[in-house]
């Protein structure tokens, strides 16, 4: 393919840049564990604490760790998890996770992509870089219209509704659970990472403007205008967004929360099948929405739920 060596260099532009500001930001990091926010150990650097009323030769669990530290690196990761985080603002905060004997804390050895702010954030970065230069490079390989059908399941009703029940049960649950309690905060994230995930496809398909397999027998008419807007595909990308931040939070607990991924590839084959996407369009709306739910899982607090009234915080199933 013709277009292969100009979608290389382009890549290979990108990613001078952010390997500089990767190099930066490690340097930026305390400790001896730095490559902790790229899936390392991911633990603070802790020191050995004393107490007067410690007797002589006992071990403890609790370390004292810088305030900054301690902040970015422990309580985000046990911020409605099982474990406790006691903070105290004298200059030091004391961690009551409990550790093991490299003084890693059980969350830190269940560290996994998405969990460190910037692993968040380039998962973002990278995929709305390198997501619309796949596409052009893989779509005269990969992208042909497949046999339309449209009934049964595939029915472009049937796929309304089925979209039109996950924003119901996505909105609903984040004011039924609240943002309390660590189902309720992880909704919050599915709402963050989906309105985020909304903005930037809308913003794509106008900026690319690609004729659907309806519009066109061929995959490569972009930039056609107003018209046509095929890449990405907003429903591919929303049901990804709802679903990453579940995945993220639970798959160590309850493995068969990977099962979501059904949705996004329900959607995907379904939009497939009625021509309204091609195969790239909606293998990079998968990725686009399972990047912003990385980010989103990777909040503190969720965005919108800090806009939100308190009483939202309480979630309606404590009301009654």
């Amino acid at each position: 393919m013709t277009r292969t060596p100009l979608v290389v260099g382009s890549l290979l532009l990108i990613a001078a840049p952010l390997a500089a500001s990767a190099a930066t930001r490690l340097d930026a990091f305390p400790g001896p564990c730095a490559p902790a926010a790229w899936g390392g150990c991911g633990h603070a650097p802790a020191t050995a604490g004393t107490r007067a009323d410690d007797a002589p030769g006992s071990r403890r669990a609790d370390r004292t760790v810088s305030t900054v530290s301690a902040t970015r690196w422990i309580a985000p990761h046990i911020a409605g998890g099982s474990n406790t985080f006691h903070a105290s603002r004298t200059g030091t905060e004391t961690s009551s996770v409990p550790l093991n004997g490299a003084g890693q804390s059980r969350r830190d050895r269940d560290f996994a992509p998405g969990e460190s702010t910037p692993a968040g954030q380039h998962a973002v970065e990278w995929t709305l870089l390198t997501a619309p230069l796949a596409a052009y490079a893989l779509s005269p390989a990969i992208d042909h219209r497949l046999h339309y059908e449209s009934s049964g399941i595939w029915t472009r009703k049937y796929q309304l509704d089925f979209e039109h029940l996950v924003m119901l049960t996505e909105i609903g649950g984040a004011l039924w659970y609240g943002g309390r309690s660590r189902i309720g905060k992880t909704f919050w994230r599915s709402v963050d990472a989906s309105l985020f995930t909304a903005a930037t496809t809308t913003a794509m398909k106008y900026a690319f403007s690609r004729a659907r397999p309806r519009q066109s027998k061929s995959p490569d008419h972009w930039f056609q205008g107003n018209c046509c807007q095929s890449f990405p595909s907003g429903e591919v990308s929303f049901q990804a967004s709802f679903v990453t931040p579940f995945i993220a939070e639970y798959h160590k607990d309850h493995p068969w929360v990977w099962a979501l991924e059904a949705l996004p590839a329900y959607d995907a084959i379904a939009r497939m099948k009625t021509h309204g996407h091609w195969q790239t369009d909606v293998l990079a709306s998968w990725a686009i929405g399972t990047a912003w739910g990385l980010y989103a899982h990777d909040e503190h607090n969720p965005l919108i739920l800090s806009f939100m009234p308190h009483g939202v915080m309480v979630g309606l199933h404590e009301d009654f």
